[in-house]
């Protein structure tokens, strides 16, 4: 989901700019590049990188961008946590953030009268701003229930870096007393804010009635303890408090605010049947390639299947996933990449994954869960290299050194050439080794240690696509 969309054209494109920029390798980049890859004119260029730089020197009293020569170089307040604070900036400005707010607070669209009264809106312009923001609902969530709306609401303040606001102190105490029960499990600066913004939403919506949770989306069983808390702090009945119980927990987990290992036990009876599905398909599907470590496979599938099923559950909420978040894992990790695809059309046929952008964000989800979990990964996708300069054992151990630095993509390193070998890595060239060669005269560069992570990509892609790249 493209929030972008929520801001003004202009405020759009100007972090669109700044967000193509900041991809970038170096602090200067061709002018017509820049155009030629966000297909716009030389006017709305000119128009965007001088409102851009405007606001920069705004917020942070520095030059963000200039033009010389043709060639666009960056300031060195140009970051990623400027990005960040612009988000926050134009959202804060944006027309729609005043109308996301009216139904946060009130589970609706405001009457026109109100909307009049607090900002000023003509009828017309109300219409106007309600159509575009019906739009991005309905492009966001296949069905409006409580569980998809505050999906949605998260999502919305999360990307724009932005807080939910209190009128008074009460609330505020509310908010802060909920994030005081789990405290001991918040351990991040980001849990933090992200716990402070879901309490925020409770906040704002559990004394509504009548809210519309659908039962079938809550797949985690209610925590008795929480949910006495929930029913004294905020003196709801416990039939609310389940439910609020329910999605609490639900969502720190989905969203890895919290993440407890979960048993069966702990998924509701109309999930159950899909939950044992999932763990014999996950377990059969992934067992030739972790044969060597069953016990730790048969850990693993009980960690990651309910991570497959919340994504199947909450299949109507759309979420935006780059599909070049994926591509790495395709490039350094080719058999593990064919592996989590494999499951994904076995879970595919059985369980109806029709949606590739859902596909694409269980692939992220179960690969990035193999290599966080401490299989053997040495035996999978793994490139031996090389390392071989004329200076000696102290030149080839500090090499060695550096190169561990840079690279870490399941390499073998060491300094003799064997049958194995699959790149030399030296400062002279040597003719007929039948292995790629990359020479480095100097120390090497960020751009040398890249170009070698190319090859290393290219060289697993070919060994898989020659029979694998397991090691027996």
């Amino acid at each position: 989901m493209d929030f972008l969309n929520i801001l003004p054209e202009q405020d759009g494109l100007k972090l669109q700019l700044i967000e193509y920029l900041l991809t970038l390798v170096g602090s200067e980049v061709p002018v017509q590049t820049v155009k030629d890859n966000l297909q716009i004119s030389d006017y709305k260029f000119e128009d965007t990188l001088f409102g851009l730089n405007t606001d920069i020197e705004f917020l942070t009293m520095m030059n963000g961008f200039e033009i010389r020569d043709n060639w666009l170089i960056f300031g060195h307040v140009v970051s990623r946590d400027l990005l960040q604070q612009l988000r926050n900036y134009y959202f804060e400005m944006a027309p729609l953030a005043a109308l996301i707010s009216e139904i946060l607070a009130i589970n609706k669209f405001p009457k026109p009268i109100k909307m009049e009264q607090n900002y000023g809106w003509s009828r017309s312009y109300f219409f106007k701003q309600k159509k575009i923001l019906k739009t991005i609902i309905d492009k966001y969530i296949q069905e409006v229930n409580e569980v998809t709306m505050r999906y949605f609401l998260f999502d919305i303040y999360n990307y724009f870096c932005s807080e939910i606001a209190f009128n008074n102190n009460v609330d505020q105490q509310l908010q802060q007393k909920v994030i005081a029960y789990f405290d001991d499990e918040l351990k991040t600066p980001s849990q933090k804010q992200q716990m402070a913004l879901l309490v925020a939403m409770l906040v704002k919506r559990i004394q509504m009635a009548e809210l519309n949770f659908t039962n079938e989306l809550l797949w985690m069983s209610p925590k008795e303890t929480l949910t006495v808390y929930l029913m004294e702090t905020f003196k709801i009945s416990r039939e609310r408090a389940i439910l609020e119980s329910q999605f609490l927990n639900q969502f720190l987990y989905t969203n890895g605010i919290i993440v407890n290992r979960l048993t069966k036990n702990e998924i509701t009876n109309t999930w159950k049947s899909i939950y044992e599905q999932i763990m014999i398909i996950t377990q059969k599907t992934l067992l030739p390639y972790f044969k060597q470590e069953i016990i730790k496979l048969d850990a693993f599938v009980i960690q990651v299947t309910p991570i497959i099923l919340a994504e199947l559950i909450l299949k109507n909420k759309i979420k935006n996933l780059s599909f070049e978040r994926t591509k790495y894992f395709k490039e350094i990790y080719p058999t593990l990449y064919h592996a989590a695809k494999k499951l994904i059309d076995e879970l595919g046929v059985k369980l109806q994954i029709t949606d590739p952008a859902q596909a694409q964000r269980l692939l992220f989800k179960i690969i990035s869960q193999v290599l966080s979990f401490g299989f053997d990964m040495k035996k999978l996708d793994r490139i031996e290299i090389c390392i071989d300069f004329s200076g000696g054992a102290y030149v080839n151990q500090f090499m060695q050194t550096t190169m561990n630095s840079y690279i870490n993509v399941n390499v073998e390193v060491s300094n003799i050439l064997t049958k194995t070998t699959d790149i030399y890595l030296g400062d002279k060239y040597i003719p007929n080794l039948g292995v790629e060669e990359i020479i480095l005269v100097k120390p090497p560069t960020p751009v040398d240690w890249a170009t070698l992570g190319k090859l290393i990509a290219k060289t697993k892609q070919q060994k898989f696509e020659l029979g694998g790249l397991i090691d027996e």
